[in-house]
């Protein structure tokens, strides 16, 4: 069970989630839930010391990280003036 808020993409600024096809089982790097070799999961692109080190989370979680990016979005929305 992952802790916390979902991260959002607009505090990340490292690019959108890509969904792939993950080649060897894996786990998911929010929920640590199992992702299985040759199915659907998303990559969070994330740079450490100036390199590209995508992040797999399985489905579930990049729903919610996509859900939390549109509520930080609507809430940006309202605040600008008419």
């Amino acid at each position: 069970m992952p802790k916390g808020r979902p991260p959002s993409m607009l505090s990340m600024g490292n690019g959108p989630l890509k969904f792939v096809t993950s080649v060897n089982a894996t786990n998911c790097k929010r929920c640590k839930g199992r992702i299985l070799g040759k199915t659907l999961c998303a990559e969070l692109p994330v740079f450490q010391n100036g390199f590209p080190i995508p992040k797999r989370v399985c489905l579930s979680c990049a729903a919610a990280i996509v859900n939390t990016t549109q509520s930080d979005l609507d809430n940006l929305r309202a605040q600008l003036p008419a």
